[in-house]
């Protein structure tokens, strides 16, 4: 994967090793992002939007923080800190929207 300057935010992918890796992480119930080096959301499969109530096209982009529930933004950021010099696991909370419902009103 390569990002480019001009056009801000545009992503060449390769169809080599990557494809079949993708085709796993979309397929998987798990939910699963790729953060910026700013924290935000690079890369998010279906599964991680779901359990946010949120549209795919609105998680990537978003700060990661701004999901993370008040209680666990200190775990989180201790996640991100040991992330940076080995591989860190760990859970935390996050904040979903309220899920869509349908309600009807008859007489």
């Amino acid at each position: 994967m390569a990002a480019t300057p001009n056009p801000p935010n545009q992503v060449y992918t390769r169809n080599g090793a990557e494809h079949p890796y993708r085709m796993i992480v979309e397929a998987m119930r798990e939910g699963a992002v790729v953060l910026t080096a700013a924290s935000a959301i690079g890369y998010s499969n279906q599964s991680f939007a779901a359990l946010l109530h949120m549209p795919l096209e609105e998680v990537i982009g978003c700060a990661m923080e701004g999901l993370v529930a008040a209680e666990d933004v200190g775990r989180y950021q201790a996640l991100i800190d040991q992330g940076q010099k080995d591989s860190a696991r760990g859970q935390i909370s996050l904040v979903a929207r309220a899920a869509p419902a349908s309600r009807s009103i008859s007489r």
